[in-house]
């Protein structure tokens, strides 16, 4: 099981470093230009995807007093920060024993209610969150006529790089 979620948490990096790569291309007004979207920007969007996994990566840490990240300077700099999370992520993951994936998290939302989820399901979670609004990151790129867009879906990760 471990090797599982390793696999998917490299995934998660290989495609937020994809997303990255793209709008690196970009001039900043495009990728901070309001938009009719979940967050009002692609910028946001990427920072919303960064916030969940610190803010989740701290819950099964087993903390809940959650220190959000700080996004200071450039896109580029905002990039570099928000990448450093999900590979602190998949680090975390690497360095668990099998029983870490079979075992219930503790945890309080934002609100301070209390749960305890099993940690695998919120491995899951976090991970399909992700994608999801990478997918949105994908439609707004097309809309702004950012022309090719490569593909961030697992089978392409599964083909070319992953095991």
């Amino acid at each position: 099981m471990k090797n599982h979620w390793i696999n998917i948490l490299k995934y998660n990096l290989w495609a937020n470093q994809a997303t990255v790569d793209l709008l690196n291309q970009y001039d900043e007004d495009i990728i901070t230009r309001s938009v009719i979207n979940s967050f009002p920007s692609i910028e946001l969007t990427m920072k919303h995807i960064w916030i969940a996994e610190k803010i989740w990566l701290t819950r099964l840490k087993g903390k809940s007093d959650i220190i959000l990240p700080e996004f200071k300077g450039n896109i580029k700099e905002t990039f570099q920060i928000g990448m450093k999370i999900s590979e602190a992520f998949l680090k975390f993951i690497e360095n668990k024993d099998e029983l870490f994936f079979n075992s219930r998290c503790e945890f309080q939302d934002t609100k301070g209610d209390n749960y305890s989820l099993p940690t695998k399901q919120i491995i899951h979670h976090v991970m399909n969150h992700s994608t999801y609004h990478r997918g949105q990151i994908t439609t707004l790129g097309r809309q702004a006529d950012f022309g090719e867009i490569k593909s961030t879906d697992y089978i392409e990760f599964a083909t070319k790089i992953g095991h």
